[in-house]
């Protein structure tokens, strides 16, 4: 890939070939961070894509169409944990 720029900082997610969409797996914020049983959210613990719940819901849109969610959600969750403070 040709350099984006000479500095950072850099962000990337991993895109890859994989299985249809999940309908199961932990339920999340919309900053990507997974919930306990009384919808809390878990401190440090963040997931987006098929390891989690769906954002749609019970439908399943089309092929591809998890792309788009993962993209924005991704987005949202590194910023959501680069924002927690950091633990010693």
């Amino acid at each position: 890939m040709w350099p984006l720029s000479d500095s950072g900082p850099y962000y990337a997610a991993l895109v890859t070939g994989g299985t249809l969409d999940t309908k199961g797996g932990p339920k999340t914020s919309t900053d990507g961070k997974v919930l306990d049983n009384q919808d809390k959210p878990i401190p440090g613990l963040y997931g987006v894509g098929n390891c989690v719940a769906s954002a749609s819901g019970g439908a399943y849109w089309a092929g591809g169409a998890t792309l788009g969610p993962i993209l924005a959600f991704a987005y949202r969750a590194a910023n959501a944990a680069n924002a927690e403070p950091i633990k010693k």
